[in-house]
């Protein structure tokens, strides 16, 4: 969440959907500033309960956030890039007998790539090519304190170590300390260039071609189509790979199917499931 905060502030174009973040810290109605008390009174059904909700109520609740989210929330702006981020918890290796002490002559971190969610990330970042950037994002602070500390000094970005998916095909475990240009493949020795984010999202820049054609209320048509595209890669890159993540999601899709009808409702939730099944962290700018 700290990464979050410190990418939008180093990244003014950097767009995070509903879903994803805000709702962590405010209501739907908060962050979408929405005056519809009719859509409220139909969501307060679960708070209670002597109100049956019905199939209709629903409906009539995905008709209104379709809307809001297409008239109000998305920006007037044309999205040139994903950004798929996979959090990961590093190990801190303080023992002076760790394996890797010698190399870094200091306490490090440490993370094993998972087989199974590196054939996913890798998946997408196939399928979505150079309009998504699907990286890992791994802290080097390991306390609260230092965590605060980076906060304040607005280090938080410069405090993570970020790879590719691409980077990481065919290894197994990485370290790496604070600060470090570079990262060790666990066993090898050999090296790995660390990521800077707000770099490489920079160099998206423009759109390569004149602004899309715009809506009614001036809002690229291209950008449903760019959101629909990375909903379709997670979903075909999910059924393609052997996971543990394909049943629930799947389980968890059928669930809100009949919402398809409404295309930017459903992309978001549906990139809401993935990141509660992954832990990743979805963006655009």
């Amino acid at each position: 969440m700290h990464l979050n905060k410190a990418l939008r502030a180093e990244m003014q174009g950097l767009y995070l959907p509903l879903g994803q973040v805000a709702e962590q810290f405010l209501p739907y109605d908060a962050d979408a500033m929405t005056r519809n008390h009719r859509l409220w009174r139909i969501m307060a059904h679960q708070f209670r309960f002597d109100v049956p909700v019905v199939s209709e109520d629903l409906q009539e609740a995905a008709i209104v956030l379709e809307g809001l989210i297409n008239d109000e929330i998305l920006p007037k702006k044309q999205f040139t890039r994903h950004l798929i981020m996979q959090y990961v918890t590093p190990e801190y290796i303080e023992s002076r007998q760790g394996k890797e002490r010698k190399k870094w002559g200091a306490p490090y971190y440490r993370y094993d790539i998972d087989e199974g969610r590196q054939a996913l990330l890798m998946a997408i970042a196939e399928q979505m090519g150079d309009a998504a950037l699907v990286v890992y994002a791994a802290p080097a602070v390991h306390t609260m304190k230092s965590l605060l500390e980076a906060n304040m000094a607005g280090t938080v970005v410069r405090s993570t170590n970020c790879k590719t998916a691409k980077q990481m095909k065919n290894k197994h475990r990485l370290t790496y300390t604070r600060f470090s240009d570079q990262s060790v493949v666990y066993g090898s020795g050999r090296k790995v260039d660390n990521v800077e984010l707000p770099v490489m999202l920079r160099e998206a820049g423009a759109p390569p071609e004149p602004m899309q054609v715009s809506d009614a209320m001036g809002r690229p048509v291209a950008n449903r189509l760019f959101i629909e595209q990375m909903r379709a890669a997670v979903t075909d890159a999910v059924k393609q790979t052997d996971t543990h993540v394909r049943r629930p999601y799947e389980m968890m899709t059928t669930l809100i199917a009949d919402l398809e009808k409404y295309p930017l409702l459903y992309c978001l939730l549906t990139m809401n499931i993935f990141r509660q099944l992954t832990g990743t962290q979805w963006a655009m700018v």
